[in-house]
This record gives structure tokens, sequence and C-alpha cells, in this order.
């Protein structure tokens, strides 16, 4: 069996899990009235007072992913030119598939059914702001074919972090979304994972496959 044959059954235990989270998740905070209850509790919890967390949580919002595409369209166009740019681009596009399943999800598929006065009346679960910028964060890591330094998966890390604190805080989203995002991501990224790592490049052996020889 191929190392991406090996790969491919636990890349789809991981989106299976991450999927059946998503569910589970979605069914408990946004069809159950104690669920909305506790959602809503967290939204006031972690709202950001004015003005000046507010202000900042309103930045950090509207920068991250500004800043986040731009890095992601520049080790994009480096991983284009250093290898097979068909696979660089399938994994380039792990944010653009990940932002139409959560506004496909948000918008026309999932229902908020009315319990009771907990917050916004219309569904805001998943939260594509998060799961986009999530998504983009494991594009990069991946298009740099190889294992990023501390720093860099710090500021990644931090940069996901950030932006769920700020789509809550700022009252675009509840808790539930953002974590719901983060499981959306978690459906997709094993894919992106695949693709990135195939058992040959541009018909020559990777590193990986020469070793087991």
């Amino acid at each position: 069996m191929t190392d991406r044959r090996r790969r491919g059954p636990v890349a789809l235990a991981v989106s299976a899990t991450s999927a059946g989270l998503l569910a589970a998740l979605f069914a408990l905070a946004v069809l159950t009235e104690p669920g909305q209850r506790a959602d809503v509790a967290g939204l006031a919890l972690l709202t950001a007072p004015e003005p000046i967390l507010a202000g900042a949580a309103r930045l950090v919002r509207a920068l991250l992913p500004v800043v986040a595409a731009g890095v992601l369209v520049a080790v994009l166009v480096v991983a284009v030119r250093r290898r097979a740019g068909g696979r660089a681009l399938v994994v380039g596009g792990l944010p653009l598939l990940v932002l139409g399943l959560a506004t496909v999800l948000r918008d026309v598929v999932l229902p908020r059914p009315f319990l009771g006065a907990h917050g916004y009346l219309h569904n805001t679960f998943p939260s594509a702001h998060t799961a986009t910028l999530a998504a983009s964060c494991v594009a990069v890591v991946l298009l740099l074919g190889r294992r990023p330094g501390g720093w860099v998966t710090a500021t990644l890390a931090t940069s996901v972090l950030l932006a769920a604190w700020a789509n809550v805080a700022t009252q675009a989203h509840r808790p539930s979304d953002v974590v719901g995002a983060l499981l959306l991501v978690g459906v997709g990224a094993p894919w992106a994972v695949l693709a990135s790592r195939p058992g040959s490049r541009d018909g020559q052996p990777t590193p990986e496959s020469t070793n087991r020889r």
C-alpha cells in the first residue's frame, strides 16, 4: 500500500469525525432551548466592552482576513513556481471551498428555530469569517512545503484564535458559530493535506518515497 493510500482512510476518518462533531454541535447549540440560552450567555460574557477592547476587536476582525489573504497569495505564487501548480492551486483553494460551504450551510441549509428570545433570530452558524481565515492558515502551512518553524505555527494559531475572539467580541457571531467554523475546516483540511503530499512530484520520487526504498 502506498503512503498516499494509507493517508486516505486517515483523512476520511478525520473529516467524518469533524462532520459528526459539527452536526452534534449544531443540534445542541441551535436546535435546543438550553443550547441557545447557553450560547447567548457566552456571547454576553465574551462581548468586548467599549471603547478600547471593542474597537480593537472590530479592527482585528476587519484586518485579519486581508492580511491572511495577502500572505496566502504570496505563498501560493511561490509554491506554484517551486512545484506542480495544480496541487498548489488545489490547496490554495481550500479557503474558497470552506467559505462556500459555510455560507450555504448558514444561509440556505441550516435552520434556526425560535425557542425564545436568545439573541439573533436569524441563523449565524457557522461563522464563514472564522472558517475562511482558519482555512487560509491551514493552506499557508501546507503550501510552505515543509514543517513550519515554531514562530510561524504560533503566529497562525494566534491569528485563528484572534479571529474567533473578534467575531464573538463584536457580537457578529455566537461562540458556537466560531467553534462550528473550526470543525468545518476540519472537514475539508484533511483532503487538502492529502492533496499536498502526493506520492510523486512532477514524475520524480519524493524524498519520502525514496527513503522507503
